[in-house]
């Protein structure tokens, strides 16, 4: 008996690839290979076929967007000024929320041990490092500011977004310029602590 057309195959890789993202963003990682498989309309045999483990279907499924992220954060880390630079940063997540409903938290989230993702949370830590020491390289910026600071500011701008989608990116600007003031040793009435 002949096997499976390259068509087939690939329409199969499509359909769990499509059915694991829209499971993944909703439920969570930890939702059952067989609920993928069922929602992807095919057997559970024909996911592990195209991914043998849960890491390799994780990485599958977000590596595009995983190195989009990657690639608008290295933009941000060089661009000449810096807290241009956390600007678009920050406003990133909040366009990324909508484009991609959940996608952003999946990505921030810790408890992501797949070697994309491993990957990208090293990355995403070296990079916020970077661009806060470049920021407390300004005259005005607070000089306690950290690459957790900037970590933490980015979950909250997700979360703003999250909470109200319809205005999502223009609440989510307004937050920004608010996060941003507030590292700026101006508005922090020159304390580093």
């Amino acid at each position: 008996m002949p096997g499976p057309s390259r068509r087939d195959v690939v329409r199969n890789r499509a359909r769990l690839l499509a059915a694991a993202r829209e499971l993944f963003v909703a439920e969570g990682f930890d939702v059952p290979a067989a609920a993928i498989a069922r929602r992807a309309h095919v057997g559970t045999a024909t996911l592990y076929r195209h991914f043998a483990t849960r890491s390799d279907l994780v990485d599958a499924v977000f590596d595009a967007e995983v190195r989009h992220c990657l690639a608008l954060l290295e933009e941000a880390v060089e661009v000449d000024a810096p807290w241009d630079g956390v600007r678009r940063a920050l406003e990133a997540v909040a366009e990324l929320e909508v484009a991609a409903p959940g996608f952003a938290g999946s990505l921030l989230a810790e408890n992501r041990e797949t070697p994309l993702m491993t990957t990208f949370q090293r990355a995403v830590r070296t990079h916020l490092s970077t661009l806060a020491e470049r920021l407390r390289g300004e005259s005005d910026a607070r000089p306690d500011l950290g690459g957790s600071d900037l970590l933490l500011a980015l979950t909250a701008v997700r979360a703003v977004a999250v909470a109200d989608r319809p205005e999502a990116v223009r609440h989510a600007r307004r937050f920004v310029d608010l996060i941003v003031e507030g590292m700026r040793t101006s508005s922090a009435g020159g304390a580093s602590g």
